[in-house]
C-alpha cells in the first residue's frame, strides 16, 4: 500500500462502519514499587498503589478506532466466563 492509497483511506475513516470479531479482552496493568527481593525466590515483592484496565485482544481495535469512525465489536462467549478483580463474574 502507497502513501497516497493510506490517506484516502484514513480521509473516509469517519464515515466508516467497523464491526471487529473476535476474542474481547480485559487487559490489567498493576503499578506500584518494587521494595526488596523476595528471600524464596528471586522475584520482586512489589508495594501495589494502582492498577489500569484497557481493552485487549480483538476489543483494543475498536477503541482505537473509536475516536474517528463508528466502531463495534462482537464476540461468542460459551461456558463459564470469569473476570479477575474487581469485575463482575458470570
Amino acid at each position: 500500500m502507497d502513501l497516497r492509497r493510506l490517506e484516502q483511506i484514513l480521509d473516509r475513516a469517519p464515515s466508516m462502519r467497523i464491526t471487529v470479531i473476535g476474542d474481547l479482552m480485559l487487559d490489567e496493568f498493576v503499578w506500584g514499587k518494587v521494595g526488596r527481593i523476595s528471600p524464596e525466590a528471586p522475584v520482586p515483592v512489589v508495594e501495589v498503589t494502582g492498577e489500569s484496565f484497557y481493552p485487549g485482544g480483538a476489543a483494543n481495535v475498536p477503541a482505537i478506532c473509536a475516536s474517528s469512525s463508528r466502531a463495534s465489536a462482537s464476540s461468542e462467549c460459551s461456558g463459564k466466563i470469569a473476570a479477575v478483580g474487581n469485575s463482575v463474574s458470570y
